[in-house]
């Protein structure tokens, strides 16, 4: 029986394979028999940066900075989360316009890490990968920075937006991304890799993999938060739970945070006079307590367990990323796969090393 083993080390020594300055990677260790896995164990933690133990040698406004970076597809989940955590404790109420705003620049961070990935699917020609160009120009003008934004501070949002030029901008987007034929190709992958919602919950897996198989399972309608609580937001879900739904699921994702986006604007050019940003002192200390805040990330529940002793910085931080859970149940999954079909399994199964290793 062989044994497969794929990733950044390889040999009997185990000997890095990867550059030093490359992003982190997985080990697959496989054991497959004529063709199929019959075994795996997936491997990470080739790139922690120990975040955790980092957040509580800075100030709240400097932990920040490290929150988004985790998941670099959609950096301001991290932010909103970690910032939701601060309010919380302060007992801050941020301002309706900021709200909102917040919104949009969270589901255009969750249209472009679900165009990357649909536009990483193996043998898949579709002109994604130039929307998503287009739709991170349109990010970039709007924070001042293509990755890690820092638009989401605490209290409200760094600088306001152009409201009026950023739906002129969206609006053909979305009708660009609509026309692509996604579903022609999702078809060609029925019935394969099909999970339940019973086995991705005992992983603690969330976000597209697990509304595919059936769940409506959105903290986004589950605890609005934020602006979400004034937009009606409608859940995605398919029932089968195979790569075909997870590859359409991605699709109507962006649609659907797209059209958030537009009605994100409408709702808050109406607060065209409000203020974005509640002034915080200077030396920010929050009482003691602890916070624990769930926002629903491109990869799936992104949170932030937050513990003060009233000092400027935390007491310490703890994070729940989405990619931890979504890994452990693809590695349950992954005995009966074809070894055929196992990248075609990884490219549907939305994760990052960073948001693993943290």
């Amino acid at each position: 029986m062989p044994t497969y083993a794929l990733g950044p080390l390889s040999g009997d020594h185990q000997i890095l394979a990867g550059h030093p300055a490359s992003h982190g990677g997985l080990r697959l260790h496989l054991e497959a028999s004529n063709g199929v896995i019959e075994s795996a164990r997936i491997e990470h933690g080739f790139m922690n940066r120990g975040v955790e133990q980092l957040f509580p040698a800075r100030d709240y406004r400097q932990g920040l900075m490290m929150a988004n970076r985790h998941d670099w597809s959609a950096p301001s989940s991290g932010e909103f989360a970690y910032a939701l955590a601060i309010e919380s404790l302060l007992g801050l109420k941020t301002p309706p316009r900021a709200d909102l705003i917040r919104v949009i620049i969270a589901e255009l961070d969750r249209a472009s890490s679900h165009a990357l990935f649909l536009a990483a699917l193996p043998g898949f020609t579709s002109p994604l990968l130039a929307l998503r160009e287009k739709l991170q120009g349109i990010l970039e003008a709007a924070t001042g920075a293509r990755m890690h934004h820092h638009m989401i501070v605490v209290g409200g949002i760094h600088h306001d937006v152009d409201l009026a030029w950023l739906a002129r901008g969206i609006t053909p987007l979305l009708d660009e991304f609509q026309a692509v034929d996604v579903a022609s190709f999702a078809e060609e992958w029925k019935n394969l890799g099909k999970v339940s919602i019973e086995t991705l919950l005992s992983h603690g897996a969330s976000g597209t993999i697990l509304r595919a198989a059936g769940s409506e399972l959105d903290e986004r309608t589950l605890r609005p938060y934020s602006g979400y609580a004034v937009l009606p937001i409608k859940v995605s879900s398919e029932q089968s739970g195979d790569v075909s739904a997870r590859i359409r699921i991605l699709h109507d994702e962006i649609l659907t945070s797209l059209q958030y986006v537009l009605g994100a604007i409408d709702v808050a050019s109406e607060l065209a006079d409000q203020e974005i940003l509640q002034r915080t002192p200077k030396n920010l200390r929050l009482p003691p307590g602890e916070s624990f805040v769930n926002v629903e990330g491109a990869l799936g529940i992104t949170g932030v367990a937050l513990f003060s002793e009233g000092d400027r910085s935390p007491a310490r931080v703890r994070l729940r990323t989405p990619s931890v859970g979504n890994l452990s149940a693809l590695e349950a999954l992954l005995p009966g796969v074809a070894l055929d079909h196992l990248e075609m399994m990884l490219a549907s199964w939305p994760f990052l090393p960073g948001d693993l290793d943290r």
